[in-house]
């Protein structure tokens, strides 16, 4: 398995948003009550906060945080040892909600939320209300990368993911089997200029809502860049993958259904093709690689820096043919092909 190290990619984004780091805890969980132990802990301790999660599956219960302190509170996946001093790139974390709870609530006004390398399966958000898997209600900044988010509910808004924040880096996730009320995969409630949603594979997401997009939706006075993503496949007939109500600037994405009456923004290289996605075998394949064939290798375009993690979701390098890849995953059939490692 390929290293990464995701501490600093967070490090590097942040600093663009804040003028100086404040002291920082870091904690180290390898169960459900670990993980919320270190919540509370953060929420009152003054300081921001990184939590490290071990690999492995991990029935959660329903986690919560929340702070009016502003500073910043990370979790990420993929850890090793009894300290969690190691860390493997394939998001190998699991957080299960076993279709009963709501994975993790994040209340963090004024301050940053960081999640990554963690999949998401099954959570199921109280009646009437959003983010089946993961709901931020409220957040300056919003960082969620190399995350998967599968079979997750709501009868309300964002059955894998809701948030209402400040501004977004939405980069390397895949969003597969999650259902909403309205918008089974993504709805976005951002307020502040510069977001990014890049390189993400959102598919067969459903919403129950006709008139909701189901694959995601944006709405609000955030402005933002959409590079490089996949939404396919997501709507019923009569409805639509996707919807923007607001400020923005597509380039190099692949989207099945524009919802009519969605803010047109600066559009550029936009596709509506299938993604011709690899075989997957087994009984239960989320992958959604893409073929060596498929249209969209080679396809995307280079995401404004500092934005981007350089890595695809699973931790191979963004850029392995002539261009990035468009999606979560980046094709390297033609490498191994030709023996190249």
């Amino acid at each position: 398995m390929r290293v990464a190290n995701w501490g600093s990619i967070t490090v590097a984004t942040c600093l663009v948003l804040t003028a100086a780091p404040a002291a920082a805890t870091s904690f180290c969980a390898h169960n459900t009550a670990d993980i919320q132990a270190a919540l509370t802990t953060a929420q009152t301790n003054g300081e921001d906060d990184q939590i490290k999660i071990t690999t492995g599956n991990i029935g959660a219960s329903a986690l919560t945080f929340s702070s009016t302190e502003g500073h910043s509170i990370e979790l990420y996946g993929g850890h090793t040892g009894l300290t969690c001093d190691g860390q493997v790139s394939d998001p190998t974390t699991v957080l299960d909600g076993q279709n009963t709870v709501r994975i993790l609530y994040l209340h963090n006004p004024g301050g940053i939320v960081a999640i990554g390398n963690m999949t998401f399966l099954g959570g199921k958000a109280p009646v009437g209300t959003s983010g089946g898997g993961i709901f931020v209600d409220g957040a300056a900044f919003v960082f969620l990368f190399r995350d998967t988010f599968f079979g997750n509910r709501t009868t309300g808004t964002g059955g894998a993911v809701a948030m209402t924040a400040g501004a977004v880096e939405f980069v390397d996730n895949l969003l597969v089997g999650n259902h909403g009320g309205q918008v089974g995969g993504v709805f976005f409630n951002l307020t502040s200029t510069g977001s990014i949603i890049a390189n993400n594979t959102i598919v067969a997401n459903i919403s129950d809502d006709l008139t909701a997009p189901a694959g995601m939706s944006a709405v609000n006075t955030g402005t933002y860049g959409l590079f490089n993503n996949i939404i396919w496949n997501n709507a019923a007939p009569g409805g639509s993958d996707f919807g923007i109500f607001s400020t923005n600037t597509r380039t190099t994405n692949d989207i099945g259904i524009v919802k009519p009456g969605s803010t047109a923004g600066t559009v550029s290289g936009e596709l509506s093709i299938d993604p011709h996605f690899a075989p997957c075998t087994g009984f239960l394949c989320i992958n959604f690689e893409l073929d060596s064939a498929s249209p969209l290798v080679n396809a995307g375009s280079d995401v404004p820096a500092p934005f981007g993690v350089g890595t695809d979701i699973t931790g191979k390098p963004r850029t392995l043919g002539s261009q990035v890849d468009i999606g979560a995953y980046e094709n390297d059939d033609l490498i191994f092909r030709y023996g190249f490692q």
